[in-house]
């Protein structure tokens, strides 16, 4: 895409094909560091040295990045005259090489991660069912449309809100011994529960709760909770058993 270029020597940057100059990209595919003196001396470029000069590349050092076995970028330097490349510049071409690598990678993982947060608050503002992600002293995260309408908080105000402050003061410890045994286990590992909200209106909603641990371990934890309204077949459950 780019490079740099001392004064009278053209840039390269653009679509460059490699078997016009040499057969020097099969040790490329190899992961071996290409660096030859003089295209006019090496077996690997001598038919093709004219090309090599007419682009300032007499002498060249192409270092290849690789990722999971395969050549994925390439650090090159050329000169347009011969020239002797010392062991100590070879050092910090190969650092400056691994340096790339490692940021590349870098961005790379943060792009993956920024897009899989994004995919997974899609689906979960779009759920028919309440869901929220929390942290391990169970501050939400966020929460979708779902949820909020089950215990009556609208998801911009709960953000930031700890669940005990509406959980019903003797479900509390029910909660935190879910979260507990969640954080636990294994990332995926998941604990199901049941619990009661008390609404703004002072209304108590039972819910079932399905607590998942998805990322982090201890006080870094993040954890998805799914919650279901189970509130008319407590109800249900309830005169069954005064009929009996």
């Amino acid at each position: 895409e780019r490079d740099w270029n001392a004064p009278g020597i053209r840039s390269l940057a653009g679509t460059l094909h490699f078997r016009d100059y040499g057969s020097y990209i099969d040790d490329l595919k190899r992961g071996e560091t290409v660096v030859f003196a003089d295209a006019e001396k090496d077996p690997r470029t001598v038919a093709t040295a004219d090309a090599l000069k007419g682009i300032s590349a007499q002498s060249v050092v192409n270092m290849p990045i690789r990722e999971q076995g395969g050549l994925v970028a390439l650090l090159y330097l050329n000169h347009a005259t011969a020239r002797e490349w010392l062991p100590q510049e070879l050092d910090l071409i190969r650092d400056v090489a691994e340096r790339t690598r490692s940021v590349v990678e870098r961005r790379r993982v943060e792009k993956q991660l920024r897009e899989g947060e994004e995919r997974f608050r899609t689906v979960v503002e779009n759920a028919a069912v309440g869901m929220l992600e929390v942290e391990a002293d169970w501050s939400i995260r966020s929460a979708n449309a779902a949820y909020g309408q089950l215990i009556g908080i609208s998801p911009a105000k709960l953000t930031g809100q700890n669940c005990l402050a509406f959980t019903h003061p003797d479900d509390i410890e029910t909660s935190e011994n879910a979260l507990r045994s969640a954080a636990a286990g294994p990332k995926g590992h998941r604990i199901s529960f049941e619990k009661r909200y008390i609404r703004p209106d002072g209304r108590p909603v039972w819910i079932r709760s399905n607590l998942a641990k998805i990322s982090g371990e201890g006080r870094t934890a993040r954890f998805l909770k799914l919650v279901a309204d189970i509130t008319e077949a407590k109800r249900a459950r309830s005169r069954l058993e005064v009929q009996r």
